[in-house]
């Protein structure tokens, strides 16, 4: 369902058919004009090519991608404040814990009306 709010558009997407594990499904939205300024950063679209087969930790995306771990950390920060990726902490055979990270959006399309942006989001399945 799309809400056109002037210029702003609003997705909200119930995301009951994603099986998390000891998650309760949540309803989550996407702000359209967010996640065009996101992606057209660079660094965003590498980041979401290195999760779109399989979710990953920060450092092997800093290893997949040409970006420093802090540019990784900050683009995961905002795709995750935006809705876009999602974040699962992780405990290792060792005993330690680290963040794995998960594209949550499959195809986002935006359509341009006379009353402002209209978008739609698909998100992918488990």
């Amino acid at each position: 369902m799309a809400v056109i709010l002037g210029c702003r558009a609003v997705v909200s997407v119930n995301m009951s058919a994603r099986a998390w594990p000891e998650e309760r499904p949540e309803r989550r939205s996407v702000e359209i004009e967010t996640a065009i300024e996101l992606l057209a950063d660079e660094y965003v679209r590498m980041v979401l090519r290195c999760l779109a087969d399989k979710p990953r930790s920060a450092p092997e995306i800093t290893d997949r991608c040409a970006a420093s771990r802090v540019t990784v950390y900050r683009r995961l920060n905002r795709l995750e404040e935006a809705g876009l990726v999602s974040v699962e902490t992780a405990i290792d055979p060792t005993g330690n814990h680290h963040n794995i990270y998960r594209s949550l959006v499959d195809e986002l399309t935006v359509k341009l009306h006379s009353d402002g942006l209209v978008g739609s989001v698909t998100y992918t399945e488990e």
